[in-house]
């Protein structure tokens, strides 16, 4: 049985040790060699703005969504992945074969 002995951080780069028990004697050891770990923050919860539903009619203006997160965005659209949609903006053309529910899956 492993134990993990670590230093909190928020996140970055840390060291952990790590002794190895025997349970049934109770030896223990320290484990050699070196491993970096990488704690990373949690994402924060995204948010799409205009917040829905938005009801346009068809012909109107375009619409763009935008995400709240600058990188790692993937669109969807009715479940499925929106292909190559990974800007933080989303541009939609107002007409009927464009509706449906468009959404970005949270962290």
């Amino acid at each position: 049985m492993g134990r993990l002995i670590y230093d909190e951080c928020a996140c970055g780069n840390t060291t952990i040790t790590v002794r190895a028990t025997n349970p049934v004697t109770g030896c223990s050891v320290l484990l050699t060699g070196t491993s970096v770990v990488t704690v990373n923050p949690i994402p924060a919860t995204l948010t799409i703005n205009p917040v829905g539903p938005v009801v346009v009619c068809e012909g109107s203006a375009n619409i763009t969504l935008t995400s709240s997160a600058g990188a790692g965005n993937q669109w969807y659209k009715n479940g499925s992945l929106i292909g190559g949609a990974t800007a933080t903006t989303l541009n939609i053309v107002t007409s009927a074969a464009n509706s449906g529910s468009l959404r970005l899956p949270q962290p």
